[in-house]
């Protein structure tokens, strides 16, 4: 006789299958189709614009010019003369900065290939897209190693360049070899805070003290003998030695990008728990505790049948409602990017079914997952975010900071993005 032994998870949210549909336009930005040759070629095209004066005198300094007139496609994120003064570039100071200096600033905003306007409308999400910009540094025990610089980019209502308006929706100018969008920036690479993780800002902001404890005490829950699960919430954040494989340190280190481990949380500030009845870590305790939980072996009088009812605790479900990560999503090709910038959530194509998707890693490795009933919702008013957690639930709104400098609520951090709402995705139903 052939014994079979069943794997039966029983989860009180759905099933653990997950499948997504991805239309051809949501795939990875594409470079355009061949340029017309009866057109200047880039570096006489940006000379011929009065408004781009101070940005060419930069490119002449930095002997641009012969990559420019060259047959290769480049995309030219160009500020206008008021930015680069803005920037601090006026004319003598481009010819007074150091050579090193000027190149880190000017490269940034050159991109290798030529991108249409209509190939970045088409976007679902911000892509990572080489820049010209390399960094030389020395790596203990390594030597020296080069770096390459990467910019965020997206269209919708403007074009976002680092989750930064940067220009409005005006065609780009087109030359023989590549595309220039004027832009009222300069470009200074600060979107991502890369010495910080989600567990730093996490477990040092004050106003996030009950959903850090509310991580803690779920994570003292999931490694408990009942459990003896390796699954931690706060390893995935950027807690202890295991966090080092989601890290960009490794990531830069190891010469290539992978966002496939970016999450982003929608992270309840101690207004969104007390206004939800949670005053106390006896509050969050005595929610996670309200049904048994643990693993519940069976086998039937034959021993045919096998199974294993894993009942997990009210508050894992509550915080895995705030963490959009998808690890499983992505095929390799960098296709499915998981952090979702504030852009993107304006921009309207997160409600796609994959990108807004709740999932639930239950395995240490077998790429089993609880898909919860419902799909976050994502919409916006007068250029601010909001999301639903299911479809009776009133919106939550997500503020934006103003100064994406001194970040207060939104966070792109080495390992993830953090959007902090005054709002706990409770109850359930």
């Amino acid at each position: 006789m052939e014994y079979r032994k069943l794997l039966m998870g029983t989860v009180a949210l759905l099933s653990v299958a997950f499948t997504g549909c991805m239309k051809p336009s949501d795939s990875p930005l594409q470079t355009s189709h061949p340029l017309s040759f009866n057109k200047d070629n880039l570096a006489k095209t940006i000379a011929a614009v009065d408004s781009l004066s101070l940005f060419y005198e930069a490119v002449q300094r930095l002997g641009y010019t012969g990559l420019f007139e060259s047959t290769s496609n480049y995309t030219v994120m160009a500020p206008g003369n008021g930015a680069m003064q803005a920037g601090g570039l006026n004319s003598s100071q481009i010819r007074a900065l150091p050579l090193d200096s000027l190149r880190k600033l000017i490269a940034y905003h050159i991109l290798p290939g030529a991108y249409a306007d209509s190939s970045l409308k088409s976007l679902a999400f911000s892509q990572v897209i080489e820049t010209l910009r390399a960094d030389t540094g020395f790596v203990p025990g390594q030597g020296y190693k080069v770096t390459k610089s990467y910019l965020y980019i997206q269209q919708g209502d403007s074009l976002y360049l680092d989750d930064y308006a940067a220009a409005g929706n005006a065609p780009p100018i087109q030359a023989s070899n590549g595309y220039i969008y004027p832009i009222r920036k300069v470009l200074d690479r600060t979107l991502t805070d890369n010495s910080r993780s989600l567990w730093d800002v996490i477990s040092t902001d004050p106003d996030l003290s009950m959903y850090l404890a509310a991580i803690r005490l779920q994570d003292s829950i999931r490694t408990c003998d009942l459990f003896d699960d390796n699954i931690y919430y706060a390893f995935y954040l950027g807690m202890g030695p295991d966090s080092n494989n989601f890290t960009a340190k490794k990531i830069r280190e190891d010469g290539y990008v992978n966002y496939s481990k970016t999450p982003t949380l929608l992270a309840p500030t101690n207004k969104a728990f007390q206004d939800a009845g949670f005053h106390s870590i006896d509050d969050l305790r005595q929610f996670a505790l309200r049904y048994p939980i643990g693993i519940r072996p069976w086998v039937n009088d034959d021993f045919t049948e096998y199974k294993i009812d894993v009942l997990y605790s009210s508050l894992d479900t509550l915080l895995g409602q705030h963490l959009l990560h998808n690890d499983g999503v992505s095929d390799g090709s960098q296709r499915f990017p998981v952090r979702i910038l504030y852009s993107d959530m304006l921009k309207g194509k997160v409600n796609n079914g994959i990108f807004n998707k709740r999932l639930r890693d239950l395995t240490a490795g077998f790429r089993l997952y609880l898909r919860y009933p419902w799909d976050l919702q994502f919409s916006q008013a007068g250029g601010v975010a909001y999301v639903q957690w299911h479809p009776g639930s009133p919106k939550i709104m997500i503020p934006r900071d103003t100064d994406p400098k001194r970040p207060a609520r939104n966070y792109s951090l080495e390992n993830g993005a953090i959007y902090k709402i005054d709002g706990l995705f409770y109850p359930f139903h």
